[in-house]
């Protein structure tokens, strides 16, 4: 059985603990290196995003992940998918094609609504007989802290896996900052640590930060250095545009209450007082829509001044809030460990996984 998907940080982990499992073919780019012409001549290999050189006469069976319709389709980017009409993109039919095939013998998505729009998007009793919903687990880390009863207040925030540097304002980064800028001028003992790369243009704002406040760590980190910024925090803060799995799966492990926003996908990880606090005003940013799946207009982003305006201030709001009543952040943490263990333990996920 081979496991295939856009690689992700989350999909290694179906090898790691899986033995049925034989191998992981992740794709870093879609790979659509023939083009449309030399497809339907008809290549011995087809080929589609998350799914490199399948061969048409091989037996090897297959499980296929996927978490929005941009890791299917070659020319739909994250970011301008609201006003496209893919019902008719010419991938369609080899995308079903290849997820109708009797080799295809599941077909998994870690985000629920988009489970159920892909069958209604590629029009496929077949699909919709064959794709699950599943629950993505991850090592329980909800015991392990290193901090310190003085320590200050700290807040984390973490670029992609990637580190690519648009996804510092993907990911609201821009928010953050200027949000702890202010609120750095009426708390002494606070903390914030981002894991990113920044643009150029926000050296002056990093510069009218102590030294002591803020940590910045702008290079490639291993696994386990990046666990012990977990283990430093109080809180993270991820303001993004949409859901970024990984990273909320994180800091939910180690049991971390999140500040995010109303973005597409992310309701389904966050609850808002329940396990974090939910920024709104995103919903004309990404969206869902039930027949075609994530809708995002990421234009809407920049130099956007209402925008900008409203996240910060309530996203100090929140911050103050929860730095002055930590008993009020201790009951989003204990939540948030309760929510790890019911749905979100590694044998949760091998249950669902074959």
């Amino acid at each position: 059985m081979i496991f295939l998907g856009k690689e992700h940080p989350l999909f290694s982990s179906y090898i790691k603990y899986n033995s049925l499992i034989t191998s992981f073919t992740p794709t870093y780019h879609h790979p659509f290196y023939i083009g449309k012409k030399d497809l339907i001549e008809g290549e011995q290999y087809f080929i589609h995003p998350g799914l490199p050189l399948v061969d048409q006469n091989s037996n090897i069976e297959y499980i296929f992940n996927f978490e929005d319709q941009c890791a299917l389709f070659y020319n739909m980017d994250n970011g301008n998918t609201y006003n496209k009409d893919y019902t008719n993109y010419w991938e369609k039919e080899y995308i079903k094609y290849t997820l109708e095939d009797p080799r295809c013998k599941k077909i998994i998505c870690h985000i629920n609504q988009m489970a159920q729009a892909l069958p209604k998007l590629l029009q496929s009793s077949i699909i919709e007989n064959k794709i699950h919903y599943l629950l993505p687990g991850i090592e329980d880390n909800t015991n392990n802290t290193i901090k310190k009863e003085n320590d200050p207040f700290t807040i984390l925030f973490t670029n992609s896996w990637s580190d690519w540097g648009k996804s510092f304002y993907l990911r609201g980064g821009h928010f953050l900052l200027n949000t702890f800028i202010n609120l750095s001028q009426k708390y002494s003992n606070i903390k914030l640590i981002l894991r990113t790369s920044l643009p150029d243009n926000f050296q002056e704002n990093i510069n009218k930060l102590n030294s002591d406040k803020i940590e910045i760590y702008n290079n490639k980190m291993f696994d386990q250095e990046i666990d012990t910024l977990y283990q430093k925090a109080d809180i993270v803060v991820l303001p993004s545009i949409r859901v970024h799995s990984h990273s909320l799966l994180k800091a939910i492990s180690y049991g971390l209450p999140i500040i995010t926003t109303n973005g597409w996908g992310i309701n389904e990880f966050v609850k808002h007082e329940y396990n974090g606090l939910i920024l709104d005003k995103f919903e004309n940013l990404s969206w869902h829509d039930d027949n075609l799946g994530c809708r995002e207009n990421y234009s809407l982003l920049y130099d956007n001044s209402k925008l900008d305006q409203h996240v910060i201030s309530q996203l100090y709001y929140y911050l103050e809030y929860l730095i002055s009543n930590p008993d009020y952040l201790n009951y989003l943490s204990n939540n948030t460990k309760t929510l790890y263990k019911e749905k979100y333990t590694l044998d949760n996920w091998k249950q669902w996984i074959i």
